[in-house]
């Protein structure tokens, strides 16, 4: 299947039917100083004190590395504990990886590569930022079969299970749940960004390559969910995710369910986030958040089949005043790519119209409508029936 760049304009040029697409770049030199310089290191020998505990003997270490497997790694089939085994064939390398493990640092020990096992192991024992960086590297540049090595080890779930906790704790430094101190509570907050940042480009990367499958999105709705959520906890990376879900959008029907599903979610249980984004669209500078904001509400209106479909999706949206916006962006901006993504929304909402036989003789604004429900519905208590009666 071909390959998705979630780039902007790669990504708005699909959004009106452009299928081009780039290939995934080989990797960068200074990936691989980083890479060299995380596993490349000299490792001094074990100390020879008086004091030290003595080796274990083969047999214990074997012993030992089985219950490591078990309970450490989490291994459940018998296929990916051959893998571990043959990976790890000598008592000594075994033991190695187990020490790395008690250290946080279950780094492959050969120095050059880093193997699919290894790399799952990092990542439930050590989901740092460069442990996340370096999975993004090997998704990029990793060979089909060390793809399929990570993946048969449980790997695409251990990073969604990962993207999960992020999320979980983002949200609950939103609520005023991290420590009290300030000066630590910003620099956890700021740890916690850059790796849900490093979490979703290893999402970006997968989805770029195919390597996360439109089944995995179905089977782990969260994911998406999140992916939209995390627009309130990285507010820098707020384009790139509106690409990468528009990207997501246009890879098949079932992909596009997922999302719309997800953004149904996301207003009934983040307004205040949703409302926040469509009032940055109509008063904010960034050009590029707006170009790539309306390309994600084209990807998810124009990929429904049913006109019906189409009415719920874009009314999530219109609810909110999108018509207005999009009369006074069309005035105010004249970027090409900002103008083409507003053009795109105006053929696609008139020729809606059309179908559903609201001609010239049939004067109805459906913004006007929508705006004067919604205004009607403000202090009832009635507003998220009504918005899901639009989804509907």
């Amino acid at each position: 299947p071909p390959k998705l760049d979630t780039s902007s304009s790669d990504v708005a040029k699909l959004a009106v039917g452009d299928s081009s697409s780039q290939n995934p770049s080989p990797r960068a030199e200074k990936s691989r100083k980083s890479f060299l310089s995380m596993f490349g290191k000299s490792r001094r020998g074990p100390s020879k004190s008086k004091s030290s505990q003595p080796e274990p003997s083969d047999d214990e270490i074997n012993l030992q590395f089985a219950a490591f497997l078990t309970s450490t790694i989490k291994v459940e089939s018998d296929s990916v504990r051959e893998l571990w085994e043959k990976q790890y064939p000598t008592p000594k390398e075994r033991l190695e990886l187990m020490k790395n493990a008690q250290q946080g640092k279950l780094f492959n020990i050969l120095g050059d590569e880093i193997t699919p096992g290894v790399m799952v192991a990092q990542l439930k024992t050590n989901a740092s930022v460069e442990t996340l960086n370096l999975l993004k590297t090997n998704i990029n540049d990793g060979t089909v079969s060390w793809l399929k090595e990570f993946r048969e080890a449980n790997g695409v779930s251990d990073l969604f299970e990962i993207f999960g906790y992020l999320s979980y704790q983002a949200n609950q430094a939103t609520f005023g749940n991290a420590a009290s101190d300030g000066k630590k509570n910003s620099k956890q907050t700021n740890q916690l960004t850059e790796k849900l940042e490093a979490c979703v480009s290893c999402i970006e990367e997968g989805v770029n390559r195919t390597f996360i499958t439109v089944k995995d999105l179905q089977d782990n709705i969260e994911v998406v969910r999140n992916l939209l959520k995390s627009l309130e906890f990285v507010p820098e990376q707020r384009s790139r995710l509106f690409e990468l879900l528009s990207a997501i959008c246009i890879i098949s029907p079932a992909s596009h369910k997922v999302v719309t599903e997800a953004l149904n979610h996301f207003k009934n249980v983040k307004l205040g986030v949703f409302r926040d984004l469509m009032n940055e669209l109509k008063e904010g500078d960034d050009l590029n958040f707006k170009t790539s904001f309306l390309t994600f509400i084209n990807s998810a209106v124009v990929m429904c089949e049913e006109i019906e479909e189409r009415v719920k999706v874009r009314g999530l949206f219109l609810s909110e005043g999108l018509g207005d916006m999009v009369d006074i962006l069309t005035n105010d901006y004249p970027d090409p790519d900002l103008q083409a993504q507003l053009n795109v929304f105006n053929e696609e909402l008139e020729s809606d119209l059309q179908e559903a036989g609201c001609t010239e003789d049939v004067a109805v604004d459906p913004f006007a409508v929508i705006n004067s429900l919604w205004e009607n519905m403000q202090g009832t208590g009635l507003e998220e029936t009504f918005t899901s009666i639009l989804y509907r």
